[in-house]
């Protein structure tokens, strides 16, 4: 299924890449799907906003071919009028990087978020802007497996790219790696380093898991956020190294 919307969160208007259904029932919830790229430059982010795709069923394997227009960012609103302030976002962009990087303080930093957004009404708002770059990717499905290969020569010298691989929270709600490292729901955190050779989530109730490897060319992170209507998301991401050209991967998927 190479694009999926779930209207009722803010993010929906970011481009999906591959999700995982399950009788029926997308499991990617406000999770942006697999090897879907972002931009970094600084603390600001570019999402893909829209993409062309391409699928061809050949034998026992599946390839989709993938464009993704990197033309879309996150602002804030309140009452319906959009937040312009570069102030505001540097301020909230050096908040979220200590989020990442403290997690003694994210639970105060959260409330502290959200207490604002009560406050002032503010919501998330996703703002379509020039093309910034594009990202071809290509996947190739092959039984229980999922190749990812990423073409970064569309990418702007000077931006950072951040590959996600997530689905929703409710959902995978387990993280387990080859260290034998096993953490539940909060305990997770929201953006911690992977130091194991292999990582994977797991959804516990339908039984299923994806699974991917430290990749030499990037580091590896794991998150899960889950708060009432606005996040829902758990997954791993590649931090890919500045100046990579290509960069490819393999995800397994299984049940437990």
């Amino acid at each position: 299924m190479p694009s999926s919307n779930q209207d009722c969160y803010p993010t929906s208007r970011i481009q999906k890449g591959l999700v995982l259904l399950c009788d029926g029932q997308d499991l990617s919830e406000e999770g942006v799907g697999f090897g879907v790229p972002v931009l970094k430059i600084g603390q600001g982010e570019v999402f893909p906003g829209s993409c062309l795709w391409k699928v061809e069923l050949k034998g026992d394997c599946a390839t989709s071919e993938a464009e993704y227009s990197m033309n879309l960012v996150g602002r804030m609103a309140v009452g319906g009028r959009r937040i312009d302030c570069r102030t505001f976002y540097r301020a909230r962009e050096w908040l979220a990087s200590q989020y990442r990087r403290h997690p003694e303080l994210r639970k105060g930093i959260l409330y502290g978020a959200e207490l604002s957004r009560m406050v002032m009404s503010m919501k998330d708002a996703f703002v379509e802007v020039p093309t910034v770059g594009s990202v071809k990717t290509v996947y190739k499905i092959i039984d229980d497996s999922v190749l990812v290969g990423l073409d970064l020569r569309g990418v702007p010298e000077g931006h950072e790219v951040v590959v996600m691989n997530e689905q929703g929270a409710n959902h995978f709600d387990s993280y387990k790696d080859s260290d034998e490292l096993f953490l539940e729901k909060d305990a997770i955190g929201s953006w911690d380093e992977v130091f194991s050779d292999r990582a994977s989530f797991i959804d516990s109730k339908n039984g299923l898991y994806f699974a991917l490897t430290r990749v030499e060319d990037a580091r590896m992170m794991r998150g899960r956020e889950l708060l009432s209507d606005r996040l829902a998301w758990a997954g791993l991401a590649y931090v890919v190294n500045p100046g990579t050209k290509r960069f490819s991967y393999t995800m397994r998927l299984g049940r437990t």
